[in-house]
């Protein structure tokens, strides 16, 4: 490869990206130890395989075409100084069959590759016309655009149904006021409008608290509070939709259960809680919310239900807003799953966490735990 040439193949190695070394012929002169990665082939394994055939082997270019169809490596060699594209790489998506399901699988991933011309002094005197090719694994970023993406359209369509039942009012209002009819004022007509405003400004709050959270801004105040009240009260307020649904809505407490916490954040996590837990029994169920203080450091407020449970893959997933948001994308879920995202982050800024155990047919049980306070301890 040349004395010059070789000197900084140490320094590629160390590299994060796959670098690759071509000659005019596409022919592989070199590959760092990141390139052998993602390209699944070693050195001393390619042969005379070039590399713009063994990309175009297993790369599908992101408008879905194959690079065969339109090479931009065969263009960076046939007189381009430069020449970049991305696709998925890898193995086509097979089925896998294990417990007893079958399952797609893709281990596909996404490479960035760039194709230059040898414009290096040092690389040009070892190796005239050479080309030096990088690699980049893009997979975490398509992953982190794809679930931005996610986040975006869930946003969208969860302001959309409120907004949607608003502007009916409105139209209708409207309708009256062109036609000349005298404009009436709906008082079941306006409920629902001011109930979805309501809405609107829940969700967009919820928004904006799970993001204050994630960036640590959101101010939180713990201090030593009693909570068999808090519980109570998160209790009574759910009250009424229990009713409406038939569910009998159980409080079971202790004492001793005396928590460090932010009152209004952990109001808002079991108000969260109980809402899905009610909504989610069935008509005539049962929903639960027990305290234990027999820990001596944490108390423990469990929320159960007997509604249709969580499928045991989904559990690893529940508090991840991401998750959620494709979720909701696939049609796999009808909630917006953010509330769930919130209770974790929140729960995290007082130093506590949240667990749940379900399974299918079987009900589930979410459990929050916060440290104990001593007695007269300090905000």
């Amino acid at each position: 490869m040349g004395e010059n040439a070789a000197s900084l193949l140490p320094l590629f190695d160390q590299l994060a990206d796959g670098v690759c070394l071509s000659d005019d012929n596409g022919r592989i002169l070199y590959l760092n130890p990141p390139a052998e990665r993602l390209l699944g082939v070693g050195l001393d394994q390619v042969g005379s395989t070039s590399l713009c055939d063994l990309l175009c082997a297993r790369l599908i270019r992101e408008d879905g075409s194959d690079c065969a169809s339109g090479c931009a490596m065969k263009r960076a060699v046939g007189g381009e100084t430069a020449a970049t594209f991305r696709g998925r790489y890898g193995t086509k998506p097979f089925f896998s069959w294990h417990d007893d399901a079958i399952s797609r699988v893709d281990e596909r991933k996404s490479l960035r590759v760039r194709c230059l011309k040898t414009t290096t002094a040092w690389l040009d005197r070892a190796h005239p016309g050479k080309r030096l090719t990088l690699i980049e694994d893009a997979t975490a970023q398509e992953r982190l655009d794809m679930e931005r993406a996610d986040w975006r359209h869930m946003i969208a369509h969860d302001l959309r149904n409120p907004l949607t039942s608003i502007q009916a009012v409105l139209a209708s209002l409207q309708d009256d006021a062109q036609g000349g009819a005298p404009v009436t004022l709906d008082a079941e007509a306006l409920r629902i409008g001011v109930s979805n405003c309501g809405r609107m400004a829940e969700l967009l709050d919820l928004y904006l608290d799970v993001a204050k959270l994630d960036a640590g801004l959101m101010p939180v105040e713990a201090r030593e509070l009693d909570g068999a009240q808090v519980a109570e009260r998160c209790a009574a307020q759910q009250a009424p939709l229990a009713r409406a649904r038939a569910v009998t809505l159980v409080v079971r407490t202790e004492d001793g259960a005396r928590v460090l916490a932010d009152e209004a954040l952990l109001e808002r996590v079991l108000q969260n809680l109980l809402d899905n837990a009610v909504k989610y029994a069935p008509e005539g169920g049962r929903v639960e919310l027990a305290l234990d203080a027999a820990s001596p450091d944490f108390v423990l407020f469990h929320v159960t239900d007997n509604g249709p449970g969580i499928p045991e893959e989904e559990l690893p997933l529940l508090f991840d807003r991401y998750h959620q948001a494709r979720a909701r994308r696939e049609g796999r879920t009808k909630g917006t799953g953010l509330g769930l995202a919130f209770c974790r982050r929140a729960l995290s800024a007082m130093n506590g966490d949240i667990r749940v155990e379900s399974a299918p047919g079987q009900g589930s049980r979410f459990t929050v735990f916060l440290p104990k306070a001593a007695a007269g301890e300090p905000s």
